[in-house]
């Protein structure tokens, strides 16, 4: 199952030549490198050079694209919709999470309040997460120690944004852990005519 969107990163269609996938990537690589970009631009630099790593290989990107096919195969899009808001969490390093959102050109191009919810795991307040009660399992969380809360997050996606861009936002809310305050808006290529 693919998991990332090599055309997305690139900007470019699925329909790209490998001529039109090496100028997309070359331009790319302009705008992420870290000698350009700075250090925070690595991540999205890494993105770029695996990308083009499986797009320019006729064989990878065959079989990327059957598994693109795969996965869209029966799935509408609310179901695509709440399966990627379940995949958002993507661990960037190891203490850190990034919640990746993709939109479509129209979206981005007139910007506006992007609404979705956050799980977040806490200790639970009943057996202070050991699990038990005396020697029973905790009846409030299920024996898990930690109970699962959603908390609501709206960010504000600035107009303007061209197909294949990708913008990173911090989300500044006390409520939330650390490890996952990071969003990453990502634009669709625009589709073939």
């Amino acid at each position: 199952m693919a998991s990332k969107d090599y055309y997305a990163i690139l900007g470019v269609s699925p329909s790209e030549t490998p001529e039109g996938i090496r100028a997309a990537y070359r331009r790319a690589v302009r705008r992420t490198h870290p000698d350009h970009a700075g250090p925070e631009g690595a991540a999205a630099f890494q993105e770029v050079v695996e990308a083009h790593a499986v797009l320019s290989d006729p064989e990878r990107r065959r079989a990327y694209d059957e598994s693109l096919r795969r996965s869209a195969q029966g799935r509408s899009s609310l179901d695509e919709y709440a399966s990627a808001v379940t995949r958002a969490f993507e661990p960037a390093t190891s203490a850190e999470f990034v919640i990746e959102i993709t939109l479509a050109p129209e979206e981005a191009l007139f910007g506006g309040v992007l609404s979705f919810s956050i799980r977040i795991h806490t200790m639970c307040p009943m057996c202070g997460g050991a699990s038990w009660e005396w020697f029973f399992p905790c009846l409030y969380c299920g024996g898990t120690g930690e109970i699962a809360d959603l908390r609501p997050v709206s960010i504000q996606v600035p107009p303007g944004l061209y197909p294949g861009a990708v913008r990173e936002f911090w989300l500044q809310r006390a409520d939330l852990p650390s490890s996952c305050r990071r969003v990453r808006i990502r634009v669709s290529p625009q589709p073939p005519l």
